[in-house]
């Protein structure tokens, strides 16, 4: 007997039962997935989208399913759309291991993030990851057709891995065109919506596929509970507010709707139209925008004409500022009443040698 797993998520170490709920992968959930199949299901068919994620707790997983195989289990991994990191760690367990074009395979190594510390801190970490390589670079090459040498290459270029180059290295064993229809829907983030619902409202391992209640509120800020499925108000829903009955009488809803309710039950539901004022917009003849352009040309230009005017008095002033000093010097210098006679430099102060004129 045959059946399915599903590791779709990153994988986290905690121990609780949560993961899928959440769109994460951890021991308990497949333990938990393993167990539903019942003891008759000796094969199966792990289907692996995953980022990757903790490696303490992927290994926790990889211990589990080994310990299966020891005990007859048959054990089939098929890659479903992103398989990285630690994805791959665990997708190398499968006996068969299968592919399909345009997946994504990227093995590479461990790597720290987000982490600081002291310098003794940071050398023991980085001892602990070498020390992780080499078990990696083991693990690969062992499960492959490559070397030890050849697979920390390989797992050190942190690339994503060609599918036909995985297949001749033996990561996978097929490599599929189309991939098989399954039984199972979940979003693109590996979140399980029923499943979450089912654990939030305090029933885990009970999937319910249907939530029974919405809540609306009125334009009055009034909260309204109603049976319905869905947002929007429709005949025959059930309101109650607080407990009671929704009152008689027509209520505006914040989504805009005017509800009509006779003994808790909507009886009309109208949409509000809602009202756009029209602004008349008045077209302007080519004649006034020429005539409102030339005004603002002119105000521009008396602007400029005015500014340059307070510049030119402003010369002015200083102009006739520095002209009275000039004036107020020569004044002291020019003397219009009658001088005494002065002897050259250069002529001795003796009446013989005065040369008159």
């Amino acid at each position: 007997m045959k059946g399915n797993i599903y590791l779709y998520g990153e994988i986290i170490a905690e121990s609780e039962d949560f993961a899928s709920a959440f769109g994460y992968v951890n021991l308990a959930n497949v333990k938990s997935q393993v167990s539903a199949l019942g003891a008759d299901c000796k094969e199966l068919n792990i289907h692996i989208n995953s980022i990757g994620g903790n490696i303490k707790g992927g290994e926790e997983i990889h211990a589990y399913l080994t310990n299966l195989k020891s005990k007859g289990y048959t054990i089939n991994t098929y890659s479903s759309g992103f398989v990285y990191s630690m994805g791959t760690y665990l997708f190398m367990i499968g006996d068969n291991r299968i592919a399909y074009k345009g997946d994504d395979f990227t093995p590479h190594m461990p790597l720290v993030s987000d982490y600081s510390g002291r310098a003794n801190d940071l050398e023991e970490t980085a001892k602990e990851l070498r020390a992780l390589e080499v078990k990696f670079s083991k693990y690969y090459s062992q499960n492959t057709n490559i070397t030890e040498s050849q697979a920390k290459t390989l797992l050190e270029k942190d690339e994503s891995l060609d599918l036909e180059e995985a297949l001749a290295l033996g990561f996978i064993t097929e490599l599929k065109e189309k991939r098989e229809i399954i039984a199972k829907i979940q979003n693109n983030m590996g979140l399980n919506i029923d499943k979450a619902v089912a654990f939030l409202k305090g029933k885990p391992g009970k999937e319910e596929t249907e939530i029974k209640a919405v809540s609306l509120t009125l334009k009055s800020g009034t909260m309204v509970d109603s049976n319905s499925e869905v947002v929007e108000p429709v005949i025959g829903d059930e309101w109650t507010i607080e407990g009671e009955n929704a009152p008689d009488g027509t209520h505006e809803t914040e989504g805009g709707f005017m509800v009509t309710t006779e003994s808790g039950k909507v009886t009309e539901v109208e949409k509000v139209e809602e009202v756009v004022e029209e602004v008349e917009e008045v077209a302007k003849t080519d004649e006034e925008v020429q005539a409102e352009l030339e005004a603002t040309i002119s105000k521009v230009l008396d602007a400029r004409e005015d500014k340059e005017l307070v510049a030119v008095k402003e010369d002015l002033k200083e102009t006739k500022k520095i002209l009275a000093e000039f004036l107020a010097i020569s004044s002291k210098d020019i003397d219009t009443s009658k001088k005494e006679e002065t002897t050259p430099p250069n002529v001795i102060k003796d009446n013989r040698f005065i040369k008159k004129q």
